[in-house]
């Protein structure tokens, strides 16, 4: 038995999600500008209905029950809320209040940083949530698209005019796609294209990285840029090669470290080497310090004996 029909021996009737047999269903943007006027109206009534009942001081102790029906009565209506929400004639009813795109795909595609396998995982991922990463695959079917396909492939071109760049943005307009396979279509042309020279572009970078005068966490970072750029072309490097490149690029500062990596057993991963190589340029800066802070120290001074 319901927690509301318990307490009142009747069922609630509450006109947030009041349905005649009969009545047209509400969809889309209208279906959200309701749910709100509805949520409103009953978060006044909660509202009107806690300040009557509230528990006022002397009163009878047998009385907190009253509080114990307005926290059902709250849960009752949050229930009826996500109850309105979920019902829908239509599964694509749910792409519509869709507000907030940049923070579910927070990464955008960069020809420079050649992030386009992380990019599109994600975007894959989002339309799957909503059943309609089959509109990302062409289409077998013959059947003409109807107005509602249309405009779920409306809403999906959106998404992806939102989560690019500037860049590709305009590039992607200049062209004909004008449908989100398309479009998806037409960006992983733009960053698989050339696939293999650009494997050998990389590979030669990172081959002949070194560290410079650069810090430890800067080199480590240009490392994994790059490493994740080889994995984002489906050329993913083994962690033993990119460690092999990593102690080569390294210098005589780092000599000793080095050394040690070199003779471990087991042999570190790339980790363990980074935080060796960052605790050695701590130890030689330290150093450094105590050096130079030793020689600015004045001398005692000398008597001269006549």
């Amino acid at each position: 038995m319901a927690p509301f029909e318990m307490l009142y021996g009747r069922k609630c009737r509450v006109p947030v999600c009041w349905n005649e047999a009969g009545e047209k269903l509400i969809k889309g943007p209208e279906l959200v500008r309701v749910t709100n006027e509805k949520v409103a109206i009953a978060t006044n009534q909660l509202k009107e209905a806690q300040s009557r009942q509230k528990v006022q001081p002397g009163s009878n102790p047998n009385q907190p029950v009253v509080l114990i029906d307005l926290q059902l009565s709250y849960l009752f209506t949050i229930d009826i809320i996500f109850f309105f929400f979920n019902m829908t004639t239509n599964k694509y009813d749910k792409l519509y209040i869709v507000n907030s795109i940049h923070h579910l795909i927070p990464i955008k595609p960069d020809l420079t940083k050649i992030n386009y396998n992380n990019w599109s995982s994600l975007f894959i991922n989002h339309c799957a949530a909503f059943n309609v990463d089959n509109f990302l695959e062409l289409s077998s079917t013959s059947d003409p698209p109807s107005d509602e396909t249309n405009k779920v492939d409306v809403v999906i071109l959106g998404w992806i005019y939102l989560t690019i760049s500037e860049s590709l943005l305009e590039r992607l307009l200049n062209t004909y796609s004008k449908t989100s396979y398309a479009s998806w279509e037409f960006l992983k042309k733009v960053f698989l294209d050339n696939k293999h020279s650009k494997t050998v572009e990389l590979t030669a970078a990172l081959r002949s990285l070194t560290i410079g005068d650069n810090s430890a966490e800067k080199y480590f970072h240009k490392i994994d840029s790059i490493a994740a750029m080889l994995a984002n072309l489906d050329a993913k490097m083994k962690e033993e090669e990119i460690i092999t490149y990593a102690i080569n690029g390294l210098n005589d500062r780092f000599a000793h470290a080095t050394h040690i990596i070199l003779y471990s057993t087991p042999f570190p991963d790339l980790e363990t080497v980074r935080s060796m190589i960052t605790l050695e340029e701590m130890q030689l800066n330290r150093q450094k310090r105590i050096s130079n802070e030793s020689q600015g120290t004045p001398s005692a001074p000398s008597v001269l004996i006549a």
